[in-house]
This record gives structure tokens, sequence and C-alpha cells, in this order.
């Protein structure tokens, strides 16, 4: 009799190790192209295949790992996401920001962190192209007049994380 579940497979000796494994393998790969074309559109360099990192990004991209691998890797609040608002997918996602934005704004703490969590808000800026356009033509700016040296400190920022460079530096 057949298995009711992977658990059982592994156990009776049924399970599909070779396609497991390649399923990985195969979702890794197309993770990391992924990643590769959108470091490119945002104007960064390919990411290094050295950096663990990278490996990790690819699987979590190309599905291997999911949302699940996320919370596993501790990287779910990389974007300012709360598990809840994860959970609730993109449109849970932009509710949370929306009320921390007015919250924020309510209180005066922070107008202009306040102001930068609205400017990165738009629902069309998970469009690569159109993300950096964005940037460039007008998020870039704001935010280096708002905060003297914010370029930089962002530039350093990503190469110190993943080791990437701009080809397309920001303001420039």
């Amino acid at each position: 009799s057949g298995a009711d579940n992977l658990y059982q497979a592994f156990i009776q000796g049924k399970a599909d190790i070779h396609g497991l494994i390649a399923y990985s393998l195969d979702s890794m790969f197309w993770g990391f192209m992924s990643n590769a074309v959108r470091a490119l559109t945002l104007g960064l360099t390919i990411p290094s295949l050295n950096h663990k990192e990278t490996w990790l990004d690819a699987a979590l991209t190309g599905g291997a790992l999911t949302m699940y691998g996320d919370y596993m890797t501790g990287q779910y609040n990389n974007y300012g996401h709360t598990l809840l608002s994860a959970a609730a997918g993109p449109g849970g996602q932009l509710v949370n920001q929306l009320a921390t934005t007015m919250s924020t704004l309510a209180h005066l703490k922070n107008p202009v962190n306040a102001l930068q969590t609205f400017l990165r808000s738009p629902p069309i800026l998970n469009l690569p192209y159109v993300q950096t356009a964005y940037n460039h033509l007008f998020y870039y700016h704001l935010m280096e007049r708002l905060h003297p040296g914010y370029l930089e400190r962002m530039q350093n920022r990503v190469e110190t994380q993943t080791g990437q460079t701009f080809w397309f530096p920001p303001g420039g």
C-alpha cells in the first residue's frame, strides 16, 4: 500500500528522494535567476555565489522554502513586516504600513520616517522596472535632501549586507 504522507513515505522507503532533490535544486536555480534579473533592473550587480545569503535568497525566491523559510531564518522582518501582516498578504502589509504611517503622523514622532514609509507604499512599486524609475527619478533625490548622505549610507549598507555594488549608482 502507498504512504499517506511524506513522513510515512520516508519510513516505508517509498519517498522520491531524487525528485525532491531535483525540485529543490531547480527551485534554487530559478530563484537565483529571478534575483539576478531583479538586481540588474534595480541597478545592482548580480549577487555573488560566494555569499551564503545568495543561496538562501535563491531558495526563498524559488519557492523551495516559501514564507516559512523566512521565519525559520529570522529574515521575515527585512521589510518591516510582522507575522500577521505577512500572513495576510500584500493587502495586509499595505494596511499595516498605512496604519503605522498614520500613527506616526498623529503623534509627530518622526515626520520624515512617516513620509519615507508613505513614499515606499504605492502598490505599483512591486514591479522592478517601475521601482527603478521611481527611485532614480524621485525617491533617491528626495531622501538625499531630507537626509544628507542617505545615498552613500544606503550603498554602503547594500554592499555590506549583500556584497553587491551598484552598476547604476543611485543619484548618479
